[in-house]
């Protein structure tokens, strides 16, 4: 049956994808958004590199506008979506204080001042309500103060065929500047409720 997701399975494992994934996809299905079998689902693709084992800033993501909407038409229309990329920036904490976050502004639909983007390296689930997306900066990546993060998902089905392989900002996050240089690895795990 087209755009219906595949069955829920373990936490973390190789998925059955839906139509137009690739199979054997690393990834997890989690109850949430979508429909497959009459009950919600959100699909997520994840680890490009080894499985994560450093520490990590631990960091509350909120939802960005074009997001909720995007949730609302799971739940009406049946669209399904995986979330895929992360991306850091330059923006996100006062210039004048770095020390002080921003407040988030949900209608924003892409970071202040992007410097890198790549794929999720990990997702954990550390309770039945919230998701924590890890995501990785190896050393020679994203070198400035950063001070922003959002999650990007991609848009696997849709009854609006042209929707399909789009991608938007699902949540956003701000912190204190962080200086990211050429020595260190810096880890962040994002934590979301959707």
């Amino acid at each position: 049956m087209a755009g219906v997701a595949p069955a829920v399975g373990p936490a973390v494992g190789t998925l059955t994808p839906p139509p137009g994934l690739a199979p054997g996809v690393p990834g997890i299905l989690v109850p949430a958004v979508g429909i497959a079998g009459g009950y919600p689902t959100l699909g997520f693709n994840v680890c490009r590199r080894t499985p994560w084992t450093g520490t990590s800033l631990d960091i509350i993501a909120l939802p960005t506008d074009i997001g909720r909407a995007w949730l609302a038409r799971t739940l009406a229309e049946g669209v399904a979506f995986k979330v895929v990329e992360f991306a850091v920036g330059r923006g996100g904490y006062d210039p004048s204080n770095p020390t002080q976050a921003l407040p988030i502004d949900p209608s924003d639909t892409e970071l202040e001042d992007e410097v890198f983007r790549d794929y999720i390296d990990d997702i954990q689930a550390p309770n039945d309500l919230a998701y924590a997306f890890l995501c990785r900066l190896e050393a020679p990546e994203a070198l400035a103060g950063l001070g922003e993060l959002g999650l990007w998902a991609e848009v696997t089905w849709s009854p609006i065929p042209a929707e399909i392989g789009e991608k938007f900002m699902i949540v956003l996050a701000h912190f204190p500047m962080r200086v990211k240089t050429r020595r260190h690895v810096e880890g962040f795990r994002v934590i979301c409720q959707f």
